[in-house]
């Protein structure tokens, strides 16, 4: 009995661990030190007065497949003239570039850059991870959405 419980509890962890990814790895690693700020989200556990709404099928679909967004956000002031945040954003990319997250999009504005990134599922048509990082001068932040995302599902027509 002892032996099928400790079964039990190792495929337990092992379904948690396999769910992870290496920016939301990042986020419990980083979450509560000092400079950075967090916002973790659970849509399962939420309900929204618009989801009663007829025309709003569409939206509920697409929130039903995320699990989590997670946010993190270092500020931190510049040290030896280069910014901490430097550091942070340079982390970030060294994850990214380990797995294999596909960046979709890039926008530069006056030094500040925004990335947004897929990280794709065994399954061609699914996603599980869609990704975004802001990196400015004193600022870097991340934004991690969790799930099982169908691409079919993700109507742009439909969603406005």
């Amino acid at each position: 009995m002892k032996r099928i419980m400790i079964i039990v509890l190792f495929l337990v962890l092992l379904g948690l661990l396999a769910q992870q990814t290496r920016l939301t790895k990042l986020y419990d690693k980083n979450m509560g030190k000092p400079g950075f700020s967090s916002s973790e989200i659970d849509l399962n556990s939420m309900s929204f007065e618009w989801e009663n709404d007829e025309n709003s099928e569409s939206v509920r679909e697409v929130l039903k497949e995320i699990d989590r967004i997670y946010v993190l956000k270092y500020n931190d002031h510049l040290e030896g003239g280069k910014s901490s945040s430097d550091e942070f954003y340079e982390k970030l990319q060294k994850e990214i570039s380990r797995d294999d997250y596909t960046e979709v999009a890039t926008f530069n504005s006056n030094g500040d850059g925004i990335w947004l990134y897929f990280l794709k599922d065994s399954d061609p048509n699914k996603i599980r991870e869609v990704a975004m990082v802001m990196h400015g001068d004193i600022e870097t932040t991340m934004i991690s959405i969790t799930g099982n995302l169908d691409l079919k599902n993700i109507d742009t027509q439909k969603l406005m």
